[in-house]
Order: structure tokens, then sequence, then C-alpha cells
């Protein structure tokens, strides 16, 4: 699954204790694996790990990890769930937890894991994007917009500023919305729901005459 793919390794893929070396060779092997897109090596490198020491922490978060790119998504929570309750502080672990409860459908748990990750580490625009969009699916779009903003400013990149311009223009913000888009266009102008919001907020504004312009590239 694209969703984790920039999540770090666990401290076993990349340091591991002299007595679990073995497990840690597999966990290596398993997150390289994945990472080529060889979902059955990792599989049998994490079964083998899991062999050998089914209860260590690493070894369950790459195991779950594995689970939601497989499509077990409820497997996947269960086991991030058991794990973030073994080592809570963990930012990263949290993460990881909203990004696999999200795909479960557990939309209030991401929103809460997400947010205690970001507010250890704001400087994640992928998370910061997500419990934006998990928040605006919930219609509630000025906490949606604050996640967007407490993202530091030198990380807002253009999906930043096209996630903000729609959200400003849920919240009656034409104005906004409109000149953020208008910029944008000229860097999408075949995104058809960029042209179709600039449109919506052009027309709210009065500006009838551009706004059926616009609906018109939209359209075409």
């Amino acid at each position: 699954s694209a969703a984790l793919r920039s999540v770090s390794p666990p401290s076993g893929c990349t340091r591991f204790a002299k007595p679990a070396a073995a497990v840690g060779r597999s966990l290596n092997a398993a997150w390289a694996a994945r990472a080529r897109g060889d979902g059955a090596t990792a599989a049998r490198e994490i079964a083998r790990a899991r062999r050998s020491d089914p209860e260590h922490a690493d070894v369950r978060h790459v195991a779950a990890i594995l689970a939601h790119d497989s499509g077990r998504h409820a497997d996947a929570l269960r086991m991030m769930r058991r794990y973030v309750a073994r080592r809570p502080a963990d930012p990263q672990l949290h993460r990881s937890l909203g990004l696999i409860a999200r795909a479960a459908a557990a939309r209030d748990e991401a929103i809460a894991a997400l947010r205690v990750s970001l507010a250890a580490r704001p400087a994640d625009p992928e998370a910061a994007r997500l419990l934006s969009a998990l928040l605006a699916d919930g219609n509630a779009f000025e906490e949606a917009l604050a996640a967007l903003h407490a993202l530091p400013a030198t990380l807002r990149d253009m999906d930043w500023d096209y996630d903000a311009a729609l959200l400003l223009a849920l919240t009656d913000r034409h104005e906004e919305a409109a000149r953020i888009l208008s910029r944008l266009r000229f860097a999408r102008p075949k995104d058809v729901r960029l042209l179709a919001g600039l449109a919506q907020s052009l027309a709210a504004l009065g500006r009838q005459g551009e706004a059926a312009a616009v609906f018109s590239d939209a359209l075409a």
C-alpha cells in the first residue's frame, strides 16, 4: 500500500541487539523486500521472525504493516493496538496506527492517533494532510484547516495549498480560495476538481463570467 510507504523502519530494522541478531536479520530482510515490492519474501521473513520471537515489539510492528499492505486491515489494526499499548510514548507508532486505522475505517481512532503523533512531531506533511482529510470527511472543516496550518510553513507545498484552498471554499472564504486556486491552475490546468472549486468560488464572489469560463475548461 502506498499509504505506509513513508513509514520509517522500526528500531529493529536499523539497529538490533546482538542476542536477537537472527530476528534482526529477518526484520531487515522483510523491510528490504517490502521496499522493493516483494511481498512474498517480506511475508516469509516476518513469519521467520515471529517464530523466533513472536512477542518482540518490532516484529509486531512490521507484521502489522505487512498485514495492512496485503489488505488485512482489521488484523493490522489489532496488532498495532497491542504494539502501541506496549510503547505508548513512541510517536512513530501512533502515526502507523493512524494510517492503519484509517484503512480499517476506524476514523475516530485514526484521528486520535495522528493527533498524538503530530503533537510530538509536527513536521510531518503526510500525517498533517491525512489528519486534515479525516476531519474534513466529518465536516469539521475549521479543525481540518487548523490541522493544515499546524504544519511548519517551510514544509507547505503545492499539495498543501490545494488542500487549504478547497477547505477555504468549504468555509465560505472564497476570496482566499480563488486566489490560491487561480495560482495553482497554471501548474494543474487539467485538474477537474481544482477547476470546479475555482469556478464555484468565483461564482460565490459574483464573478459569473470568469466562473463560466473556468467551468467550460473543467468540462473540456
